[in-house]
C-alpha cells in the first residue's frame, strides 16, 4: 500500500496536473491514511475478541 502513497506524492510532485486534479489525489492519500487506521482497529479489536472467547 505504501507505493500508492509513493506514485501520489510523484504525481502532485513531479507532474504538471490541474488543481481538481491534485485534490483528487489529496482524497487518495486521506482515504489510504484512514483505511490504514481502520485496518489497524481491527487487528486490535480481533485480539481483544480472541481473549475474550478463549
Amino acid at each position: 500500500m505504501e507505493k500508492l502513497l509513493d506514485y501520489a506524492a510523484t504525481a502532485q510532485n513531479d507532474l504538471k496536473i490541474n488543481k481538481k486534479q491534485n485534490n483528487i489525489i489529496t482524497e487518495i492519500k486521506i482515504a489510504h491514511r484512514k483505511m490504514e487506521e481502520i485496518i489497524k482497529d481491527v487487528k486490535d479489536l480481533n485480539k481483544i475478541i480472541n481473549l475474550l472467547i478463549n
